[in-house]
């Protein structure tokens, strides 16, 4: 078994200030309960599979291929710093990503084709980078968070979403790309 799930991976100018600014919270929000994510796993997730046996995997594959028919390359840029369930007392720290009509039908119509296969978790979909996990919430990370969060505002850094990525999430902790889907019109 594998354990699976499906999204875009971040490019250029907001690649760069995505890692940019988790060196700065990680340099200024420490916290024993605190674990930050590293530079290289930083994505937008579109869906959660869990465990997935190895056979399945061409199937899923191609389920993601025909989810992302209709949706060609777009933009999405970088939001604001926030938390989950909020910063009052946060388990996840994230960085949004603007809203996308394109986004939500991309991740609409591949959780729709892959959720033929398999069960996906049900959650209302919120976009966003994760940053951080605590474990115990922790109202001290958060207020230093939100502190920083209201310093810089939104982001704003741009990149083009041209593929979809499935993911292994591995036993050591590591993200794998099992295999890159390319947007239509994307050579």
């Amino acid at each position: 078994m594998r354990r699976l799930f499906i999204g875009v991976g971040l490019s250029g100018d907001a690649e760069t200030a995505a890692v940019a600014l988790l060196s700065r919270l990680q340099r200024e929000v420490q916290h024993q309960a605190l674990r930050w994510v590293k530079p290289e796993k930083l994505h937008v997730t579109l869906a959660f599979l869990g465990p997935v046996e190895e056979e399945r995997v061409p199937e899923v594959v191609a389920a993601i291929a025909d989810g992302s028919v209709g949706t060609p390359p777009f933009a999405l840029s970088l939001g604001s710093i926030g938390g989950f369930p909020d910063l009052g007392r946060p388990k996840v720290v994230w960085l949004g990503v603007s809203e996308s009509e394109a986004l939500a039908h991309l991740q609409r119509n591949v959780s729709e084709q892959v959720g033929r296969l398999v069960r996906l978790e049900d959650r209302v979909y919120h976009p966003h980078v994760t940053l951080g996990r605590v474990s115990p919430g922790s109202p001290a990370v958060g207020h230093m968070v939100r502190t920083i969060g209201e310093e810089l505002g939104d982001i704003g850094a741009e990149w083009t979403v041209n593929e979809v990525r499935l993911y292994e999430s591995t036993s050591d902790g590591r993200y794998e790309v099992v295999e890159t889907v390319r947007l239509p019109g994307v050579p």
